[in-house]
């Protein structure tokens, strides 16, 4: 894999976790206030504020390395959108690899021999490869 697949696969990791954050610091605030703990709503936003900064950061991050990168204009307002697209860059960083991996002469060992398929899928002699 890339280096630049390691960082989109790492920045969807950390979107990921910081999303699942945003819930419980939500819930925090709502009980907080519900039962007059007022300070403790405060210490609740705190963590909120930290996790939404974290989440736009990212996604601003993982954004503009997506648009960079995939040649298909710019992102939408949407989220899945971006997430769609950062995967798509590390599913075709894999398939390239595997690409690379079956077209090198290293993995071919002495016994094993070439077989060219028809547009059948087979050998040509009757039994599939």
């Amino acid at each position: 894999m890339g280096i630049e697949s390691y960082l989109v696969a790492e920045m969807l990791q950390r979107l990921e976790a910081q999303g699942a954050m945003l819930r419980p610091h939500a819930a925090a605030i709502a009980t907080s206030l519900t039962k007059d703990e007022y300070p403790k709503a405060r210490d609740a936003s705190a963590e909120l504020l930290r996790a939404l900064d974290g989440l736009v950061n990212t996604t601003k991050i993982l954004g503009d390395h997506v648009v960079a990168t995939d040649r298909m204009g710019e992102i939408g307002e949407s989220l899945g959108e971006l997430i769609l697209r950062a995967r798509g860059l590390v599913v075709l960083d894999q398939f390239n690899v595997l690409r690379d991996a079956l077209q090198s002469p290293a993995i071919w060992d002495g016994d094993t021999q070439d077989i060219a398929l028809d547009g059948n899928g087979t050998d040509g002699s009757g039994g599939t490869a």
